[in-house]
C-alpha cells in the first residue's frame, strides 16, 4: 500500500493512458458520418436559400400571349397577395359562369313536356308524336324552311329529299301528255289526223324529262336525305299498350342527339343556295342506339350490367378507352352517348364539317373514315352533288349530357340502371 501512495499520480496516469488507448480502437466512424450528414444538409438549406434569394423570376406565360416573360423584381407583399385573390376569385366567377352557359346549352326540353319522369296516359301522346319529330320535323329541318301561307291554307308537303323515282317520272310525263299534248290532237271525222306526230313531240320531251326533273329537284333541296336516315325506336312504335318509361326514355335521348346533329348539318348549309353547293350533300344514315347499349357506360357493349348499378357504385372498374377513344364514361357529372353518321360531303370541306358539328354542343367526333366519292356514277343514280370533289364519310361519336337537369326527367329504372339512385320496387311502367 505504501507503495501505491507513493505513486498515486504515476498510477493515475498509466489508468488514463490505457483508456485513451482502448478508445481509440473503439467503432465510432458512424459518429463522424453523422455529423458529415448534417453539415452537408446544412450546405444544401444554405444553397437553396441562397438560390431562392438570387433566382430572377417570371409572371407566368399563357398560352395565347407571345413575348419575352416579365420579371418579377421582388417578392410579393400584401397588397399584391391581395390583388392575386381578386384575380381568383374572378377567375372562380368566370369559371361558374361558363359551367352555368354549358349547362343551359346542353340542356334538352322533352318532346311533350309532362311526359318524364311519370308519363302516365301521356305515353300515347307521345306514341303519337314521336314518329312525327323522327320522320317528318328533323327531315324538314334539313331543308328550306316553307313559309306559312298568310291566306290561312293547309302548308303543302315539302319536296321528297331524294331524287325522282321512275314512277314519279312516269306520273310526271303522262300528266304532262295530258295537259299540253292531247289537246293538240286535230280529229276530223272521228280520226285523230296528227296524233302520231303529237305522240312522237311528247316521246322527245319525256325523253328529257328525268334529267329535268332531277336538276330541278336538286335546286329545290338543300341536301339529300335517305328515307329512313335518322333512326327509330321500334319499341315506340309496336307498344300496343303504350310504350314502358324506359323505352320514352331511351326513345327520347336518342332523339336530342339527332336535334344536335340535325341542328349542326342546318347550320353548316345555312347559307347554301341548293345541293349543289351545300357542304352537306347527303345524309344517308344518323344512328342512335334506342336502349341501353346508347350509354358509354364501362362496357364495350355499353351498360356494364342494365340494373345492376352500371356506372354507379358498385360498377366494376372498366377501362373506358375499349369503347372511346375518349376514355369518357357514364359518371355522376354527365352521360356518354354514343352515336354514328354516314354523310356524302364537299371533300374540301371536311374540315370545318367536324369542326361544326362539335360546335356549342358536348359533342366529340371520335372517329372518321373518308373516301372518294364517283360523282358520275352518283349523277347517273339522280343525286347532283355538283362540279366539286365528294366524300362519303363514316364518323362515330359522343354526345354528353349533364345529369343537372337529366336526373329530374329521368324515371327511376333508368336512375337504377345508370347508378344515379335504387329504384323502388314495383315501378317497371
Amino acid at each position: 500500500m505504501e507503495i501505491v501512495k507513493k505513486n498515486i499520480l504515476s498510477i493515475i496516469c498509466g489508468v488514463i493512458a490505457l483508456a485513451a488507448l482502448v478508445f481509440l480502437q473503439w467503432p465510432v466512424g458512424g459518429w463522424y458520418a453523422d455529423e458529415q450528414k448534417i453539415l452537408d444538409d446544412r450546405v444544401k438549406v444554405n444553397d437553396d436559400l441562397s438560390r431562392l434569394r438570387t433566382t430572377r423570376r417570371h409572371w407566368p406565360v399563357m398560352p395565347d400571349t407571345a413575348g419575352a416573360q416579365t420579371i418579377l423584381d421582388h417578392f410579393p407583399n400584401d397588397v399584391r397577395i391581395a390583388a392575386g385573390k381578386q384575380i381568383e376569385e374572378t377567375v372562380s366567377k368566370q369559371a361558374g359562369k361558363m359551367k352555368d352557359i354549358t349547362a343551359e346549352n346542353n340542356k334538352h326540353m322533352p318532346l311533350l313536356p309532362d311526359v318524364l319522369p311519370f308519363p302516365g296516359e301521356q305515353r300515347f301522346a307521345f306514341q303519337r308524336v314521336y314518329p312525327v319529330a323522327v320522320q317528318k320535323t328533323l327531315p324538314a329541318e334539313l331543308q328550306f324552311p316553307v313559309p306559312p301561307d298568310p291566306t290561312g291554307a293547309p302548308v303543302p308537303e315539302p319536296v321528297k329529299p331524294l331524287p325522282p323515282t321512275n314512277d314519279e317520272v312516269y306520273a310526271e310525263s303522262y300528266r304532262i301528255y295530258r295537259t299540253n299534248f292531247a289537246p293538240k290532237i286535230i280529229t276530223v271525222a272521228g280520226n285523230p289526223v296528227n296524233k302520231t306526230q303529237v305522240d312522237a313531240d311528247w316521246q322527245e320531251a319525256a325523253g328529257k324529262l328525268q334529267h329535268t326533273m332531277r336538276q330541278d329537284r336538286a335546286q329545290k333541296l338543300k341536301m339529300y336525305v335517305d328515307d329512313d336516315a335518322i333512326s327509330i325506336s321500334k319499341s315506340i312504335l309496336n307498344a300496343p299498350g303504350g310504350p314502358k318509361e324506359s323505352e320514352i326514355w331511351y326513345a327520347q335521348s336518342s332523339l336530342w342527339v339527332e336535334q344536335d346533329l340535325v341542328a349542326a348539318i342546318k347550320r353548316i348549309n345555312e347559307t347554301a343556295a341548293d345541293v349543289t353547293v351545300a357542304p352537306v350533300k347527303h345524309l344517308m344514315r344518323l344512328n342512335v342506339a334506342q336502349d341501353q347499349t346508347m350509354y358509354v357506360n364501362g362496357s364495350a357493349g355499353g351498360m356494364s350490367a342494365f340494373g345492376a348499378g352500371g356506372g354507379g357504385a358498385g360498377a366494376p372498374a372498366v377501362d373506358g378507352f375499349l369503347r372511346s377513344p375518349t376514355g369518357r364514361q357514364s359518371n355522376p357529372l354527365y352521360d356518354v352517348i354514343h352515336f354514328s353518321m354516314t354523310i356524302n360531303v364537299e371533300a374540301s370541306r371536311i374540315p370545318q364539317i367536324l369542326s361544326e358539328l362539335q360546335k356549342g354542343k358536348l359533342i366529340t367526333i371520335t372517329h372518321v373514315n373518308a373516301s372518294s366519292v364517283d360523282g358520275l356514277a352518283a349523277a347517273d343514280n339522280g343525286f347532283l352533288y355538283g362540279d366539286v370533289p365528294v366524300a362519303h364519310l363514316y364518323i362515330e361519336g359522343e354526345d354528353l349530357f349533364l345529369r343537372d337537369w337529366t336526373a329530374k326527367l329521368m324515371p327511376e329504372p333508368i336512375k337504377a340502371a345508370l347508378g344515379v339512385v335504387a329504384a323502388p320496387p314495383g315501378r317497371t311502367r
